[in-house]
């Protein structure tokens, strides 16, 4: 068919990584610009560019193997390279840098992790970016009854879901003289979320007045899951003083009894994670 792009011959780049398990991709770039419309301008009307370009990149992969490619960059000073490859074609970019990332994990189903990307260099078909060769023995692929969770409660309350997420708030620096930013300052605190969904047998709510005597509630959460084929082979989250901000309670008339418990924390490191 003409004009069909098969999805085995897209291909999308990270630091020279290819990524796999990728389901979806956007990428664009955006070039401000406003009206020549001066005091005394009686000249032809026309656009003039106010700003410097962005380019924004974001896709969504099933974690058929780990993350840890993408979370080696969260933190990262220096910007990185990448880009999609399609029908013979390419959209590249540099100096690309990290803006949020998601990852969640639910029983029956294989983990979800979201990233998004914003390129304050050059974007376009003639960028060069770094390609290695794939390292098959790097491959992971993990299972839900390989997922643990340690919270209050979790000894004897089943847990359905977890989720993660944190936004890094990056700014870039220009001088005069150069369209390129001339160094990307990454602002700190950095805020992280947590969501955990749990299936209650005798899990004891808290109660939200108590918080007013005796402060917010905290905890340390860890998350470890596990390789399908290797119990050995796990990536371990860890999360320390996670604070209760709500919890959501909900049942119905066929005995499914659930709470919903949403925590955060700041940092001004990233998060612990841990590839075995």
């Amino acid at each position: 068919m003409k004009g069909f792009v098969h999805n085995a011959e897209q291909s999308f780049y990270i630091n020279g990584l290819q990524m796999s398990g990728v389901s979806s991709l956007d990428a664009s770039y955006s070039i401000p610009a406003e009206e020549n419309n001066f005091l005394g301008y009686v000249g032809p009307a026309d656009l003039i560019q106010n700003a410097p370009g962005v380019g924004n990149f974001s896709f969504q992969r099933v974690m058929m193997s780990s993350d840890e490619p993408i979370t080696e960059l969260l933190l990262m000073e220096e910007g990185f390279d990448g880009g999609v490859e399609f029908n013979s074609q390419e959209i590249n970019f540099q100096s690309g840098y990290i803006n949020s990332y998601e990852c969640s994990f639910s029983v029956d189903s294989l983990p979800q992790s979201t990233v998004s990307i914003s390129a304050y260099g050059e974007v376009g078909p003639f960028v060069v970016k770094q390609k290695n060769p794939v390292n098959q023995r790097e491959l992971f692929t993990p299972t839900s009854s390989g997922i643990s969770i340690d919270f209050d409660g979790r000894e004897t309350n089943r847990v359905l879901s977890f989720s993660f997420s944190m936004n890094l708030d990056h700014s870039p620096v220009y001088k005069i003289g150069s369209i390129f930013p001339c160094e990307v300052v990454l602002g700190t605190p950095i805020r992280q979320n947590f969501s955990i969904e749990i299936e209650v047998d005798d899990y004891q709510t808290r109660s939200v007045y108590d918080y007013m005597k005796t402060g917010i509630h905290f905890e340390d959460i860890k998350v470890i899951l596990r390789d399908q084929c290797s119990q050995d082979r796990q990536i371990e989250y860890n999360f320390n003083d996670a604070h209760l901000l709500s919890e959501q309670f909900s049942t119905d008339a066929d005995n499914n009894t659930k709470v919903k418990l949403n925590y955060s924390t700041v940092s001004r490191h990233k998060p612990s994670i841990i590839y075995r």
